[in-house]
């Protein structure tokens, strides 16, 4: 999700991610094939780029996790 442009997904598949607001969704085989011809004519903007990378820095950031898993290992 950092370096893709649009993600299109199922509704089940964002469910506890805190990742709906950055999909696309669809349920239906239908829903998805409109979604897809939409997202095919729909810019990706450098805005939109900016906006993903830091939602997912919040949660999903390797670093910033990695850093409170260490933490957790070596706590007084």
């Amino acid at each position: 999700m950092y370096n893709g442009r649009f993600c299109l997904v199922n509704e089940a598949m964002t469910i506890g991610t805190s990742l709906e607001n950055l999909c696309e969704t669809g349920n239906t085989a239908e829903e998805l094939r409109a979604r897809l011809k939409d997202l095919f004519k729909k810019e990706f903007t450098i805005e939109e780029a900016h906006r993903r990378s830091e939602n997912l820095k919040v949660r999903y950031d390797n670093i910033v996790n990695g850093e409170k898993m260490v933490a957790l290992i070596y706590k007084p």
